[in-house]
């Protein structure tokens, strides 16, 4: 929590503190739901919950939106700007604290 310290080094003093266990938690998911994470509440960690697009938040009352190959074909910054602020909204209203999808999610798609 020491803002004074860069990113890097208080990953590593939180990485420090994990568990193997924790650790392998984090990558794993909880064990009946893969988009899941508990929380690690020792060292202040929230749980997260995830959804997965492809274009829009996977929830029965969301938005669904165009694909993000589509957005970026009309080159118009705004649009992308609100297509961004709508996922953001719905993810939150969703009780969704990670958005995995197409686009958003660089270790997939890079």
């Amino acid at each position: 929590m020491n803002t004074s310290l860069s990113p890097d080094e208080r990953a590593a003093l939180v990485l420090a503190q994990l568990t193997l266990d924790e650790k392998v938690s984090m990558v794993h998911g909880k064990s009946n739901d893969a988009y899941a994470m508990a929380a690690i509440a020792h060292l202040g960690m929230p749980a997260l919950t995830m959804t997965d697009g492809p274009a829009g938040i996977t929830a029965a009352r969301a938005v669904a939106l165009a694909a993000p190959t589509e957005l970026a074909a009309t080159w118009d910054l705004r649009a992308a700007e609100q297509y961004g602020e709508l996922l953001g909204r719905e993810a939150q209203a969703t009780g969704h604290t990670v958005y995995l999808a197409p686009f958003l999610d660089l270790a997939r798609d890079p």
